[in-house]
């Protein structure tokens, strides 16, 4: 580039910039003489469009070797391109050159860039759009680039250039896919800002019944007319999409949309498209309304706003309806019509598999209906291929699907139903017709399969909850087609009935995951996620999360916060497929609880680092107690007394509610009761002075009054008085509990508590008895699941009140229990206690029969 201190650089641009200031200024005075929006923004255009043809011609003489006509063009975009060109609206600008690495054609654009920088943006300040395509980039520009070129106008440069690259936008359009795409694109727009024509404030540009409005008919009847239509309404009214007289009104509207838009660009001096209400004394004397007695000039300016803004609306969704009924080409062999998929090609499957799911595609991202032709021309040739749909491209879209954001489960449901997902995952044939040996199950297991991916899009749905536990998850996922189709496999080792299924689907599932050419890095998560996908329910299970290192293996297993992440969005995906009971609620928090533990303490820090991480929890706890003048002596021995667990995974207002409770405590307990914050159950709390079977005797009242119970946790305060805090989460038909069972069963509880009369007592003043001893299938005990803790391992039928009776069970043989956590699946219950003898210590087990110790403790407990 020459040097700028040269006199035949510097003398163009001042004069070009001077040019430009002294011909707005007159466009200006053209403004507030009344000149029509149109005609404003026409003359913005073209004094831009002189300029433009005047620093092109510049850059040609300054580039050495540039000929006269070089195979460059330079064509307005956006608004600009239509020209309606605002006084401080963006001016878009796009380089079309015939071919890419051309140094020459790269200098021209190179020294157009600075001259266009230095004359409208530094000598006015004007913003500039650019952009740079060569010829043979254009088919693969976005919907976004392509909106923008639809309005493209050829400024200076190479014509024929031009015109080819206007056929070239034209091939790489879809029509149906840009239409549907700016419609939606629109409505979500309008959704996001309210919807309403009669905002006080309206925005003129991008508010219902604004410009854009008229923008988008105006796009769809391009794409359905042709790219280079210059008139897209003149068009309209001559095919009789609108009438003469919705043309007039169309043609009145614009004209004071953009007089309006003017007015406020020039009296800011910036791009301001709100009517700002303390600005709108000003913009209605500028364009001329003076008032007429009854209203002001105000009044008169946004009752024609408003007029105006309701009849755009409503003629710009008329055209785009009538534009959308049109048969609109999607892809080769397809298009839209009546709003269906409808083929143009019955015989395109057999020379191109893969278009069968290249519109399954279409639909998943677009939402198309497919017509009954097409359903049945992709059903006959699923049906009829031999073999795998193992081709590359098959194979691109497949993984697209299952990396889609949107209406995976659909789209692979509907795979599946026209027999498409066999062919292409051979091994999942046999999933959908395989019967399950759980009975948890509704479906076969190939079913179960595919509502785990329905219930994964819903925890990502969820996930855009600002706060959500999912959405922290889900941030995580670096490659969800994995994820996807790891819930997809989970289960696929049960096509071997004879070995462990978890094991066979991670080697059936690498099998799959090679075929497809995902890279080894994601086939490692693959297999992985499959192989564990139980690993984190059967934790939650047995375990408590919030004991200091409990939660060490899973993290050891897991290794990053992707395979973390990715294992508790599958297993919480798996667990809502079995219902919507509390139970299964219930489960999934158990769930959250683990992932909200193990996440707190990063992986791989070492015990210091855990230990550190508590205390400074509990700091940060005293800190916000401190302002709820509670007694400091009471807060201090209480966080003291009651363990990690409890200080960390419990609500701020919840303690100090309970160390409020325990000051007051002399012998009368203290019972509450709250919904959990979806209103599925009631956490209900019980302080007490700590006495051998408490948990029994409350689950006896429980009982008594048909309250299910579905985990306990239990806490003692050492001391000298030392006091329970029993918290259980308990639910009455599947609903929680109403304020006269609150009542009732806290009446109930103080009595037995106090002595005066035996749970069993409560059972027989409501009908309730425990039914004869239901037969215990198994009991485990551990040592090795917990620092501090027996654990004991109980399946068995569940029946009505087997939390009473087991409890009082373990109480007779002198146990203390500090935790239970129920799970019922199908009739079955699962349900583990943590004891100690009274002395606070494990359970000795080499010489228990723990089988027959506990058959015989549920029958002396009858």
């Amino acid at each position: 580039m020459p040097d700028e201190t040269e006199p035949e650089d510097t003398h163009p641009v001042a004069e070009l910039v001077s040019t430009l200031k002294r011909e707005r200024d007159a466009v200006r005075r053209r403004h507030m003489d009344g000149a029509s929006g149109i005609e404003v923004t026409r003359r913005l255009s073209d004094l831009v469009d002189r300029l433009v043809v005047s620093m092109f011609n510049l850059a040609v003489e300054r580039v050495p070797g540039a000929v006269a006509e070089p195979s460059i063009c330079l064509v307005a975009a956006g608004g600009y391109g239509r020209r309606r060109l605002a006084p401080f609206s963006d001016i878009d600008m796009t380089f079309i050159v015939a071919h890419e690495d051309d140094p020459v054609l790269d200098g021209i654009a190179r020294e157009m860039f600075f001259l266009i920088t230095d004359v409208l943006t530094e000598g006015v300040g004007l913003r500039i759009g650019y952009a740079y395509r060569p010829l043979g980039e254009i088919e693969d520009l976005d919907i976004a680039s392509q909106t923008a070129l639809l309005d493209a106008r050829l400024v200076c440069g190479d014509r024929a250039l031009f015109y080819r690259f206007r056929e070239e936008l034209l091939r790489s359009i879809q029509p149906a896919v840009f239409a549907w795409t700016k419609i939606h694109e629109r409505e979500e727009a309008l959704h996001e800002s309210g919807d309403s024509l009669y905002y006080l404030e309206p925005n003129v540009k991008m508010g219902a019944g604004g410009l854009r409005d008229l923008h988008t008919a105006e796009w769809l009847a391009k794409v359905t007319m042709g790219v280079g239509l210059q008139d897209p309404w003149g068009r309209l009214r001559i095919g009789g999409y609108i009438s003469e007289e919705e043309f007039q009104s169309v043609t009145a509207g614009r004209d004071y949309l953009l007089r309006l838009r003017n007015g406020l660009h020039w009296m800011t001096d910036e791009a301001l498209d709100i009517v700002l209400r303390d600005r709108q004394a000003e913009i209605a004397a500028q364009l001329g309304f003076a008032g007429d007695g009854k209203r002001t000039p105000v009044d008169q300016m946004m009752e024609e706003y408003y007029r105006h803004a309701a009849s755009i609306r409503r003629i710009s969704r008329k055209a785009a309806a009538k534009c959308m009924k049109q048969s609109l080409r999607l892809d080769t062999g397809f298009v839209i019509k009546a709003g269906q998929v409808t083929p143009t090609d019955v015989t395109l499957l057999e020379r191109e598999p893969s278009a069968a799911l290249r519109v399954l595609y279409h639909t998943q991202c677009y939402d198309f209906p497919l017509s009954p032709e097409v359903e049945v021309m992709i059903s006959d040739f699923a049906s009829g291929a031999e073999g795998a749909l193992d081709d590359i491209e098959s194979r691109r879209i497949f993984l697209q699907i299952l990396r889609h954001p949107h209406r995976v489960y659909a789209t692979l449901k509907r795979m599946a139903d026209l027999e498409v997902l066999p062919r292409v995952i051979p091994a999942y044939q046999a999933l959908l017709r395989l019967l399950p040996t759980e009975a948890v199950h509704q479906f076969t297991v190939g079913e179960h399969s595919l509502r785990v991916v329905e219930a994964l899009e819903q925890s990502r749905a969820e996930s855009e909850t600002t706060g959500s536990i999912f959405r922290q998850a889900w941030n995580h996922v670096n490659s969800p087609e994995v994820l996807m189709l790891a819930a997809l496999l989970h289960d696929v080792g049960k096509i071997r009935r004879s070995e462990h299924h978890a094991e066979v689907g991670a080697e059936i599932a690498r099998s799959v995951a090679f075929q497809l050419g995902l890279e080894e890095e994601s086939i490692q998560h693959l297999a992985f996620l499959v192989k564990n996908h139980d690993l984190l329910a059967d934790f939650t299970r047995l375990r408590q999360p919030d004991q200091p290192g409990a939660t060490a293996e899973i993290t050891e297993v897991t290794k990053t916060p992707e395979r973390l992440a990715m294992l508790f969005l599958l297993a919480c995906a798996d667990v809502r497929t079995m219902g919507n009971d509390t139970g299964v609620h219930v489960q999934i928090e158990n769930l959250v609880q683990l992932y909200r533990t193990i996440t707190a303490t990063p992986p791989g820090e070492s015990d210091q680092t855990e230990s550190e991480g508590i205390q400074e929890g509990v700091r940060a706890l005293e800190e916000s107690l401190s302002v709820r003048h509670l007694p400091e002596t009471a807060v201090r021995s209480f966080i003291a007394a009651m363990p990690a667990g409890y200080l960390l995974n419990t609500d701020v207002d919840r303690i100090a509610a309970h160390i409020m409770a325990v000051d007051r405590l002399e012998n009368e307990p203290v019972v509450d009761f709250r919904e959990d914050r979806r209103r599925l159950w009631t956490v209900m709390t019980v302080i007490a002075l700590d006495a051998p079977g408490l948990l029994s005797k409350i689950a006896g009242v429980l009982f008594a009054h048909d309250v299910n119970v579905h985990s306990a946790r239990v806490f003692t305060r050492e001391g000298e008085r030392p006091i329970a805090l029993d918290e259980l989460v308990v639910e009455a038909h599947n609903k929680p509990l109403t304020f006269d069972v609150q009542v009732a069963v806290e009446r109930d509880l103080r009595r037995v508590l106090a002595g005066e009369v035996s749970a069993a007592d409560v059972m027989a003043e409501y009908g309730r008895r425990l039914d004869s001893c239901t037969p215990v299938r198994s009991v485990r005990l551990h040592n090795d699941l917990s620092e501090s803790f027996t654990v004991v391992e109980i399946e068995m039928p569940d029946e009505k009140g087997l939390v009473c009776r087991l409890a009082t069970a373990l109480t007779s043989f002198g146990w203390d229990i500090h935790n239970a956590r129920i799970t019922t699946r199908a009739g079955t219950a699962r349900i583990v206690f943590y004891v100690t003898d009274v002395s606070r210590r494990k359970i000795e087990t080499d010489t228990l029969d723990p089988l027959m110790m506990l058959t015989e403790g549920m029958s002396a407990a009858e």
